[in-house]
């Protein structure tokens, strides 16, 4: 027998059901229950690529029955399904950490805006100041089933966009043509959903060519009414406003209801709350040592987490508290390009 016919609705080991089939099928659950199909189906799309073998292993049900309540057809094991759903949703919830600054406040602000008026926003900052990482942490609170976030590469154009957004639906788009996928894409999303476009600048040819990409996230809010959420890093963002697309995007940008800001630098109070995240009670002196490090580099507190994790090896390793003493080391190691062994312990 074929792994095809053991598991119907299934081909090559991944679900065969488009977003939109799945949206179909659920509709007449109560509203709670849809939240949580909606969280399964973004868990099985996002974590877990779309493989059926390992959504059966996770819930602990076959998948004829998980099948049968994505398209709306009777199962006995319906409350069962949304039982381990939850309990995978608490543990996943449970593994997630953030700190808060006032930087992770100000993104999860304009990212809660966008879904709750159904509109475009903004997030605008230089690297290595958590755009990316608040973001992903947001759409994990926020149901990734209903949350959709894709990051653009620098050859990003609108057929990569495509793509990416239904590999991000948990859509399969080989074998389709683009005009298809968009329609697929459209039928996909309603005013209950977020787009995140990560790295959206490189929606923007820097040419003469034709912005088509964001085009489309232009029809895409348009058409749909989904909130969408672009995160631009600020210096490709500066460039893009002198290039020869600076009009159009001008235009685009004033669609936007919302735009958050990062300061280019990491402020004092969004360095404190880091390290004390570290250390209840740390010292003037290795906070003063976290923010002289913070804004030295390119890497801003991206960097400094990573020194702090270090640091925080070594302490533990020794017995006792997080000093500057082992920030400093672990900056001393970073910098001279040294390897972390034994030793260092």
């Amino acid at each position: 027998m074929t792994e095809s016919s053991t598991y119907a609705g299934a081909s090559g080991g991944k679900i065969n059901l488009s977003a939109s089939q799945f949206r179909t099928g659920i509709q007449l659950y109560p509203l709670a229950d849809q939240e949580m199909f909606e969280w399964l189906w973004g868990y099985l799309s996002v974590n877990l690529r779309r493989q059926v073998k390992l959504l059966e292993r996770e819930l602990g049900v076959p998948y004829l029955d998980i099948y049968n309540a994505f398209t709306g057809r009777p199962t006995d094991r319906y409350a069962e399904i949304l039982r381990r759903a939850a309990e995978l949703k608490r543990d996943e919830l449970a593994h997630l950490r953030i700190v808060p600054t006032p930087v992770t406040a100000g993104i999860m602000e304009t990212l809660d805006y966008a879904r709750d008026y159904s509109c475009g926003t903004a997030v605008v900052g230089p690297t290595g100041r958590g755009k990316t990482y608040t973001a992903r942490y947001w759409q994990a609170l926020n149901n990734h089933g209903r949350t959709r976030y894709v990051r653009m590469s620098s050859s990003a154009s609108r057929s990569s966009l495509i793509y990416a957004l239904c590999d991000a639906a948990g859509t399969g788009f080989r074998g389709y043509k683009n005009s298809e996928l968009e329609q697929r894409i459209f039928s996909s999303l309603s005013r209950r959903n977020v787009l995140i476009i990560d790295e959206a600048g490189h929606l923007i040819p820097t040419g003469s060519g034709k912005a088509s990409a964001l085009e489309l996230v232009r029809d895409i809010q348009d058409i749909t009414g989904c909130g969408v959420c672009l995160i631009f890093t600020d210096v490709y963002l500066e460039q893009i406003k002198l290039g020869p697309n600076r009009r159009y995007f001008e235009q685009f940008v004033s669609r936007l209801e919302k735009t958050y800001r990062i300061p280019e630098q990491p402020e004092k109070n969004e360095v404190a709350a880091v390290v004390k995240s570290y250390v209840e009670k740390p010292s003037r002196e290795l906070l003063t040592l976290a923010y002289d490090s913070a804004r030295a580099g390119d890497g801003k507190l991206r960097t400094l987490f990573r020194d702090l994790d270090r640091a925080s090896l070594l302490a533990d390793t020794e017995g006792h508290e997080l000093t500057a003493d082992d920030l400093r080391t672990a900056i001393t190691l970073r910098t001279s390009c040294a390897s972390w062994t034994e030793e260092d312990k």
